[in-house]
């Protein structure tokens, strides 16, 4: 199987707290991200529950805004407080 490698953006803090709990399961980070992305391609859907609660759905420049379009990629971003 060939492999791709991925760079992704991620708070330091959140990283570390989730480096120290791959660790502590025995699980390399780079293994629970694989898991995540088999999960989600398997099962067709996020595997937890997204809700606005606490953050803004933004579009990626691919919708109008106004949520009219069901296909347009989603970010989740903290509100601005």
């Amino acid at each position: 199987m060939a492999t791709k490698t991925v760079s992704v953006r991620i708070d330091e803090d959140l990283y570390r707290e989730f480096s120290e709990f791959a660790s502590r399961v025995f699980i390399p980070v780079s293994a629970l991200i694989s898991a995540f992305a088999a999960t989600t391609v398997r099962d067709q859907r996020l595997p937890f529950t997204v809700t606005a609660s606490g953050a803004v759905l933004m579009r990626n420049g691919n919708g109008n805004g106004n949520g009219d379009d069901a296909d347009a990629d989603l970010d989740l971003a903290e509100e601005a407080a």
